[in-house]
This record gives structure tokens, sequence and C-alpha cells, in this order.
């Protein structure tokens, strides 16, 4: 993400999104991060890592799919609000429809 700020973003432009328009075949890719079962095996240092990466990674064209088990216990210092206000959530219902309704909530 460093990279594409430095060389692509600067000043000049907003997001990658932009860049890409006038850049034509020299466009920069878009990446995916996908996180399953966080937050296991998830150290201090990497859920803080992940909380860089939600906050400023639409803008370098890095998005995140991230399963959150619940169940987990969070690393410590981790601040669960810090991932929501940066996220869209999709919450699985009893049947298989998926709802999207303001910031994420809270689990049950």
């Amino acid at each position: 993400m460093e990279k594409v700020i430095q060389m692509y973003l600067r000043n000049e432009y907003q997001t990658i999104a932009e860049y890409n328009e006038q850049a034509g075949v020299i466009a920069e890719k878009y990446h995916f991060l996908v996180v399953a079962d966080f937050p296991a095996n998830f150290s201090d240092v990497a859920a803080k890592r992940l909380l860089s990466i939600a906050a400023s990674g639409a803008r370098c064209g890095v998005y995140m799919l991230l399963h959150w088990d619940h169940r987990q216990a969070l690393p410590q210092d981790f601040i669960p609000d810090e991932l929501r206000k940066t996220s869209v959530c999709l919450t699985a219902k009893e049947t298989i429809s998926f709802s999207r309704a303001g910031p994420c909530p809270e689990p049950r």
C-alpha cells in the first residue's frame, strides 16, 4: 500500500481508481485480502496491521473479505469498532439473504 501511495497517488490522485482512469494499459491491479476465522491465530501486531489495511487499503486498491468468528477471543488492545467503522458488514440471516444497514452491528 505504501508503494501505491508513493508511486501513484501522492498529491495527484485521491484513490487508485482515479489513477487507473488516467493510466490506461498501465493501470494498477486491485488486490483482495481474504481472512477466515478472524481472530484465530492473529497476534496483537497482526491485528493492528489488519486495522491499517481496513482503514486505508481501499484507497490503494486493497480490499478485505473477512470472516469474523465471534466465539474467538480478540487480541489484547484490539478495538472492534475501529474495524467496524471502515467496513461494510454482511450478516447471514436464517435464510440465505444478507443485509447491509448502516454500521456493523455488535455480535450477539
